[in-house]
C-alpha cells in the first residue's frame, strides 16, 4: 500500500509540474485564468492521506519553479503554502462533504492562506513585487473564475475515474 500511495504522489507530482506547461499555449496568463497547477494539489487531497498530499502540494510549486521557472520566485514562495493548503484542507474536508463543496472551500482556504503569506510578505518582510498588492490579489481572484468553475467540472470527474483505478486489484494492461 505504501507503494501505491508514494506512486500517487510521484504521479500527481508530475502533473502539477507538465499540466501548467500545456496551459502556456494560451500565454502568459494561461497558468492565471485556468490555474492547471492547483489541479495535482486538489487531487492529492481526494486521492492521498492529507499527509502525503502536503507533500504534493509543497513539492509542486517548488519543483515546477526549479525545473521550468514557473512560478517564478518570489511567487513561488507565496504558492508553497496556497497549494498546501489546497491538498490538506481538500484531504480534510473529503469525509464531509460532496467533492465540489469540497473544492469550494478548499479553494476558499487555499486563497486565504494565499492573502495572508502576501501580506506577511510584504508588511512583516518588506518583500517588494507587483503581484503584492490588494489590487494584485483582487485581480488574481477575478481572473482565476473561469479556472475555478473548470476544476468544479474536472475534478470531480478525475477524481472517480482515479479512484476506481487505484481501488482495483491491479493497475495496468491486460495481454490479451
Amino acid at each position: 500500500m505504501q507503494t501505491k500511495k508514494l506512486t500517487t504522489a510521484g504521479f500527481l507530482v508530475a502533473l502539477g509540474i507538465v499540466l501548467p506547461q500545456v496551459f502556456h499555449v494560451f500565454g502568459n496568463t494561461g497558468g492565471m485564468i485556468f490555474l492547471p497547477i492547483q489541479y495535482a494539489a486538489f487531487l492529492a487531497g481526494f486521492l492521498l492521506s492529507p499527509g502525503y498530499a502536503l507533500m504534493v502540494g509543497v513539492l509542486v510549486p517548488i519543483l515546477s519553479s526549479l525545473i521550468t521557472g514557473m512560478p517564478p520566485v518570489p511567487k513561488v514562495y507565496f504558492m508553497i503554502p496556497e497549494l498546501a493548503t489546497y491538498a490538506v484542507m481538500t484531504g480534510i474536508l473529503k469525509t464531509r462533504f460532496r467533492s465540489r463543496i469540497t473544492l469550494i472551500l478548499a479553494s476558499l482556504s487555499g486563497r486565504l492562506v494565499y492573502g495572508i503569506a502576501l501580506i506577511f510578505g510584504g508588511v512583516v518582510l518588506g518583500m517588494k513585487a507587483p503581484f503584492i498588492s490588494l489590487s494584485a490579489f483582487g485581480y488574481t481572484l477575478g481572473v482565476g473564475i473561469p479556472g475555478l468553475a473548470l476544476q468544479l467540472l474536472i475534478i470531480p470527474v478525475i477524481y472517480q475515474q482515479l479512484q476506481k483505478l487505484l481501488l482495483s486489484e491491479e493497475v495496468g494492461f491486460e495481454s490479451k
